[in-house]
C-alpha cells in the first residue's frame, strides 16, 4: 500500500479549524501542540475517482452540553464550485442564526450538523485528552456503484472464507445476504483505493442488533477490512 498524504485543501481546513462559539466559550479549542495532535490523528482524505476538492472546511462543533465532554469534529469536502457556493450560503445562514441566538451562555444554539457536501466526515473529539474517535464517512452518492463493480465486489465477498463462516454460524438465515452500504474512502477502507462496504446482519430484534462488516476492493477482489458494528433501527 502506498503512503497517502493529506490533500492541501483539507490540510488548510484543519489548520484553520473553525470553532463553535460554545466551544470557544469553554476554552476547549485546541491550539499549538493540541491542534497539531488533532491534525496528525485525522486520516488522509482522497477524493473519489476523477474528482478533486475545490474547497474544504472543518469545524469543531458543540455537543450541546455544558460543560462539554465530547465535541464533534466535522470535515467537509467539496468537488464543484457551484456546490461550494451553496455550501457557503448554508454555512452563513447557520452562522447568522448562532449570532442571533447567542444572548446568554446557557442558551442552546444551532450546530453545523445539517450542512451537506460531496464528502462529510465526522469524529468525536475529547478535549481533555486531545484524542479523536473513529471517523465516520457519509455522502449522498456513496451507494451509486456501477453494476460491474458491485458484481466483482460481491463475487469476492462470497468467496471469502470468513464471510462464508459468518453465514453458516448465524442463527437466523432470514436476515438475508450482505447489504450494500456503499463506497468507503481509502483511509477508512485500509486500502490505497476507494472500496465497497457490505454489512451482514448477524442478529437483529427489530430495534438493535449486530453486523459483520466487510470492505472489499473491487479492483483486485480482496477484502481489505473486517469488523463488527452495532445496528440500530433508524
Amino acid at each position: 500500500m502506498s503512503e497517502l498524504s493529506q490533500h492541501p485543501r483539507v490540510a488548510r481546513a484543519l489548520e484553520q479549524l473553525a470553532i463553535h462559539v460554545r466551544v470557544s466559550d469553554q476554552a476547549l479549542a485546541p491550539t499549538g501542540d493540541a491542534l497539531a495532535q488533532l491534525i496528525a490523528a485525522f486520516p488522509d482524505l482522497v477524493p473519489f475517482g476523477a474528482a478533486d476538492y475545490v474547497d474544504a472546511w472543518a469545524v469543531l462543533d458543540w455537543d450541546h452540553r455544558l460543560p462539554s465532554e465530547q465535541l464533534i469534529l466535522r470535515v467537509f469536502g467539496i468537488y464543484d464550485p457551484s456546490r461550494g457556493d451553496t455550501f457557503a450560503r448554508a454555512r452563513a445562514t447557520i452562522d447568522e442564526q448562532i449570532e442571533k441566538d447567542n444572548l446568554f451562555p446557557e442558551f442552546d444554539l444551532p450546530d453545523y450538523g445539517e450542512l451537506v457536501a460531496d464528502e462529510v466526515y465526522l469524529a468525536t473529539y475529547r478535549p481533555q485528552t486531545g484524542t479523536i474517535g473513529d471517523v465516520v464517512f457519509s455522502s449522498n452518492w456513496r451507494r451509486q456503484v456501477l453494476e460491474t463493480q458491485l458484481e466483482a465486489a460481491r463475487e469476492a465477498l462470497e468467496s471469502h472464507p470468513p464471510y462464508q463462516a459468518a453465514l453458516e454460524t448465524r442463527a437466523d438465515a432470514s436476515l438475508g445476504a450482505a447489504m450494500l452500504v456503499g463506497w468507503v474512502p481509502p483511509a477508512l477502507a485500509q486500502c490505497e483505493r476507494w472500496c465497497i462496504e457490505f454489512w451482514l446482519l448477524m442478529r437483529f430484534d427489530g430495534s438493535t442488533g449486530e453486523a459483520n462488516v466487510f470492505v472489499v476492493d473491487p479492483d483486485d477482489g480482496t477484502v481489505t477490512r473486517e469488523y463488527i458494528a452495532e445496528v440500530q433501527a433508524s
